[in-house]
């Protein structure tokens, strides 16, 4: 029995072995296309759960203090589309972000999809997992995950869909 189970251990690692190696040939093909669909599918689930979500153009981005590794950031933006909420194509925003101090300023002119809550009326942005760099594919990406609701798909286009 003792020769059998020997066996048995043997070929079960020689099976893991094959199997770990299968895994590193797949999983960077399986980590890519991962993370390229997490961020779309994070964006529509934060315009389905905040007040507002946009994509904005930064004005101007100036950073209000610094406190221990975290720096306060007041930016100016205009709003380029709206998936969510009242906000106009053209319409400024002002709104603050908190990050920590090593991330680069705001770059004038680039476009961010951003999401919002409200509270007493001022737009606050509810964590760092609320503001993103635009890119047509991701825009793409997201509606492409919005559609299927079917929510709001007569509305004209510049408007809040979902």
């Amino acid at each position: 029995m003792g020769g059998v189970f020997r066996s048995f251990l043997k070929a079960a690692q020689g099976l893991s072995l094959m199997m770990f190696l299968i895994c590193l040939l797949i999983a960077p093909s399986l980590a890519v296309e991962e993370e390229e669909d997490f961020l779309p599918r994070l964006i529509a689930a934060n315009i389905r759960g905040t007040d507002m979500t946009v994509i904005l153009e930064i004005k101007e981005g100036k950073r209000v203090r610094t406190l221990g590794g975290y720096a306060l950031w007041h930016i100016s933006a205009e709003v380029v589309r709206s998936f969510k909420g009242e906000f106009l194509p053209g319409e400024k925003v002002e709104y603050n972000r908190t990050t920590e101090t090593e991330f680069p300023p705001p770059e004038k002119g680039s476009r961010h999809i951003v999401s919002f809550v409200l509270e007493e009326g001022t737009l606050v942005i509810p964590d760092e997992g609320y503001h993103f760099p635009w890119s047509p594919d991701l825009e793409e990406k997201v509606d492409a995950l919005l559609v299927p609701s079917g929510a709001f798909l007569d509305r004209p286009a510049g408007t809040s869909h979902y």
